[in-house]
C-alpha cells in the first residue's frame, strides 16, 4: 500500500500547494494565494503569509517574479482561454 501524501503543515507548505494547484504559468499573485489559502485551508493571517512568502523566496523554495510567485522546477503549460481562441 502506497503512503498517502501528507497534508501541508506549515504556511509555506500551504503556499507551495496553492501555487501548484493554481497552475498559473506566469505565477500566482499574493492576493490569489491568500484567497486560495482562505478557501482551502481556512487560513486568513496575512502577516503569516507575508512572512512565509519572504522565507520561501529567501530559502529558494519560491521564486518571485514581480508580484507573482512560482515554485522552482514546476512548469505549467499556457492554455489560451476558450472564448479568445481564433477559429
Amino acid at each position: 500500500m502506497a503512503p498517502k501524501a501528507s497534508a501541508p503543515k506549515t504556511v509555506l507548505d500551504k503556499i507551495e500547494a496553492a501555487v501548484k494547484a493554481l497552475a498559473d504559468p506566469t505565477g500566482s499573485s499574493r492576493v490569489v494565494i491568500l484567497k486560495f489559502l482562505k478557501s482551502e485551508f481556512g487560513l486568513e493571517n496575512q502577516n503569516a503569509v507575508k512572512k512565509a512568502l519572504k522565507q520561501g523566496v529567501d530559502g529558494a523554495r519560491l521564486i518571485q517574479k514581480g508580484q507573482s510567485f512560482t515554485v522552482p522546477g514546476v512548469e505549467f503549460e499556457f492554455k489560451e482561454p476558450e472564448d479568445e481562441k481564433m477559429t
